[in-house]
């Protein structure tokens, strides 16, 4: 992915992506099987509904704060606490990103 953005304040949120993936396996389970499944399914607008060039150089792009907001979402859908935000976090920016319950 390429954002339209400072990569570098992304790093950090990348690494949280990992440690989801990690402790969803360590606790395995209905929460497990419920990341496996979000994974292989779920596409969220990653764009936050804007449209770029297109081009090869845009083809992979990613709004910052939407990609803030999607992150956010599944770790307090998991349970896995707060997401430290570089900037403000607004729903909006997410729409088709419906709630859901992670499997008890």
């Amino acid at each position: 992915i390429e954002f339209a953005d400072a990569a570098y304040q992304r790093f950090e949120e990348m690494a949280q992506l990992i440690v989801l993936d990690t402790t969803a396996r360590e606790l395995g389970g209905a929460v497990w099987s419920s990341w496996q499944a979000r994974k292989a399914a779920d596409q969220p607008d990653l764009r936050g509904g804007k449209t770029y060039l297109d081009s090869r150089r845009h083809a992979n792009y990613v709004d910052a704060m939407t990609y803030q907001v999607v992150l956010a979402d599944l770790r307090d859908r998991y349970g896995l606490g707060e997401v430290p935000s570089t900037g403000p976090r607004r729903a909006a920016d997410v729409s088709d990103h419906a709630p859901a319950t992670v499997p008890a």
